[in-house]
């Protein structure tokens, strides 16, 4: 996770770019869905945390956490998560219509999250440094707000920042 920030992208470029290449290194995916999926955890959120991290910006406040979720919550409860439900379950469905639907919705679920990963990193962007990575603690101070902490949380986080460490 050593991605230096591209000073001549817009906060949202940097973000995007980020998640995406970070998204694509071995175990990362896994462990992000794992905890959306075990967890309540919104993927957007746990991406710019670390990415937030990454970055050098200071540790995210309580209140720094209110406004990030009062920027994702509406966008996962009324569009994400209703796309992502819809795509899985045509998923399941082997027509070529229903394959080509669920390609469609796919691509309207990202275009979502890079509207929430827009949000957040315009939020995010301009934040002081403190020269410290804080992108797990970020992670864990989401986590403490979403959902029990449980070893099967608690082993699901490891995953997920293990599978960063190994990638960088």
């Amino acid at each position: 996770m050593s991605e230096r920030r591209n000073e001549s992208r817009m906060p949202i470029e940097d973000l995007w770019h980020w998640s995406q290449v970070v998204y694509a290194r071995p175990g990362v995916a896994e462990a992000l869905i794992a905890l959306q999926d075990h967890d309540g955890a919104d993927v957007n959120v746990l991406l710019a945390a670390l990415w937030s991290g990454a970055r050098g910006a200071e540790r995210w406040t309580d209140e720094d956490l209110d406004r990030i979720l009062a920027l994702s919550t509406p966008w996962q409860a009324h569009v994400i998560g209703p796309l992502r439900q819809a795509r899985r379950a045509l998923k399941s469905m082997p027509t070529a219509e229903a394959q080509r639907l669920r390609e469609g919705v796919k691509r309207l679920e990202l275009d979502a999250e890079a509207c929430v990963l827009g949000a957040l990193a315009a939020f995010l962007f301009d934040r002081p440094g403190s020269g410290a990575h804080h992108g797990a603690a970020n992670v864990e101070r989401y986590l403490d707000r979403c959902s029990d902490r449980t070893p099967a949380v608690a082993a699901r986080l490891a995953d997920l920042i293990g599978a960063i460490g190994r990638a960088t």
